[in-house]
C-alpha cells in the first residue's frame, strides 16, 4: 500500500466515514474506466488491482481496474 494512501486513511477526522464495499459473500469488481466516483469525485476508493493496493485516481492514471475494497470520505 502507498505510504501516502495510508496515512490519508489513518489521519481521518470524526467527520470522515470508511465504508467497505467487497465483502466475503459479494466481491466487486471495476474496470480502470468504470470505477465509481465517490461524492462527484470528493472521496476516494480503495482499490486492489495486480500493481497492488491503489486509489482510485492511481488506478485511473495507471489504467487498471480490480477489487473495490472501501470508499473513503
Amino acid at each position: 500500500m502507498d505510504r501516502g494512501l495510508a496515512l490519508e486513511i489513518f489521519e481521518l477526522d470524526a467527520q470522515a466515514s470508511l465504508a467497505r464495499v467487497s465483502k466475503p459473500g459479494r466481491r466487486v469488481y471495476s474496470a480502470a474506466r468504470e470505477l465509481p466516483r465517490i461524492r462527484n469525485g470528493l472521496g476516494t476508493i480503495i482499490v486492489s488491482t495486480p500493481r497492488g493496493v491503489l486509489s482510485d485516481a492511481e488506478a485511473r492514471e495507471q489504467n487498471v481496474g480490480g477489487e473495490v475494497l472501501a470508499e473513503v470520505f
